[in-house]
């Protein structure tokens, strides 16, 4: 019999949390859009969370129902463990762009912004897109004011953010 390793999302719910220690995992991080691949190291039990140790020697404690989290395991492996796949795992595949809009906006970092800035600007009813913070010493801020103002009404623009 051959045996091949898959990477799966797992449930959480009602496994013991000690069971993850030692599972090769990937964990998504949405404003990289990107899988960082570690070990799952230890659990703390009084915070709940487990110790991850990522390739790149970078290691943090996370909640991991809280996480887009895939795990590198063998159909055996997960039978003796007595962990289960998540169903409709390939919907939690799918970015979320409102999650990554509040997970931007949650951000410390993101709060001061200055000139030549690139941020994303969202609009209700439209996408988002890139936008560069302008220099408003150059006068163009200005202008862009005085313009808008005469093609759109303040209210219409009000009620859009």
């Amino acid at each position: 019999m051959f045996r091949t390793k898959n990477w799966v999302w797992l449930s959480f719910e009602g496994i013991d949390p000690k069971k993850f220690i030692g599972i090769q995992c990937k964990v998504y991080w949405p404003l990289d859009a990107r899988w960082y691949s570690g070990h799952v190291l230890g659990y703390n039990l009084e915070a709940g969370r487990h110790h991850v140790k990522y390739e790149d020697d970078e290691e943090e404690n996370l909640i991991l129902a809280n996480e887009r989290f895939k795990f590198y395991v063998y159909h055996e492996e997960m039978d003796s463990l007595k962990l289960t796949c998540l169903e409709n795992s390939s919907e939690t595949d799918v970015i979320d762009v409102n999650e990554m809009m509040v997970l931007a906006a949650s951000l410390d970092d993101c709060q001061v912004v200055e000139c030549g800035d690139m941020i994303w600007a969202k609009l209700t009813g439209h996408a988002v897109w890139p936008a560069i913070v302008p220099d408003e010493s150059s006068g163009f801020t200005q202008r862009f004011k005085q313009n808008i103002w005469r093609k759109v009404s303040p209210s219409a623009v009000l009620r859009h953010l």
